[in-house]
């Protein structure tokens, strides 16, 4: 099968300094899990702003559905990221002044893909959004239009996966979204993503420091330190 993501001889370093990351072939599949962990520090959330096309490579290929992010132009590189690309923060980046609801919707206003693919399974991206919420255990119909600063860590995380899951993109990329939760919620969490991801065919690649989590994924990579002082996979 054709690989979502593909990298190739890729170096990344900060303003010319010494590569703090350094990968020389990489691979996901359509529908992989994909745990991938390291200490602090190690580059982990580079990594992934490397794969979601928010940092580009000093040198080397990176290459997602067939595009490689070097021959986009930046408008390009912004709607294809939109159109594709689910992520969950650690901070869950949910705005403040918007309804449970409305922040869900949001990248759906900004993806016409996703809109269309949204509603081509719902009749309107508020039905998907309670829907996905429903399926993340956030069952509480009261909570949708109440601002997500209202509600708990715990409810804020399913209410960013929502809005990452919403319109099936491709790729879910999730960046230690667990950090805050105690053992017993991020295990749940986790089921419910997992289930969610391969319900709807979707690569998911979860960065986290806790190897606790590792046996939810089909293949667990780590980014580890060399004498250079760079990381690589």
């Amino acid at each position: 099968m054709k690989a979502v993501v593909k990298i190739d001889q890729l170096v990344f370093s900060w303003d010319g300094h010494l590569p703090c990351i350094q990968i020389p072939a990489f691979e996901l599949s359509h529908a992989e899990a994909l745990f991938i962990k390291g200490p602090s520090g190690s580059g982990k959330s580079t990594f992934l702003n490397l794969l979601g096309g928010v940092l580009m490579p000093s040198n080397g290929d990176v290459t997602v559905l067939g595009h490689r992010y070097d021959d986009l132009s930046s408008s390009a590189l912004d709607r294809f990221r939109a159109d594709h690309i689910g992520f969950i923060f650690q901070q869950f980046n949910l705005l403040p002044y918007l309804s449970v609801i409305e922040n869900i919707c949001l990248t759906c206003r900004f993806s016409a893909r996703r809109r269309q693919r949204a509603l081509a399974q719902f009749t309107t991206l508020e039905l998907g959004a309670v829907d996905l919420l429903e399926r993340l255990g956030l069952t509480d119909e009261r909570l949708y239009k109440r601002s997500v600063i209202e509600l708990s860590v715990g409810q804020q995380q399913r209410v960013s996966a929502a809005r990452a899951l919403l319109g099936a993109p491709e790729i879910i990329i999730a960046d230690e979204p667990t950090s805050a939760l105690d053992p017993k919620s991020r295990e749940q969490f986790l089921d419910l993503l997992l289930s969610q991801c391969n319900e709807m065919g979707s690569a998911l690649i979860f960065v986290s420091h806790d190897s606790s989590l590792q046996h939810h994924f089909h293949r667990i990579l780590e980014l580890s330190s060399h004498e250079d002082g760079g990381f690589s996979l």
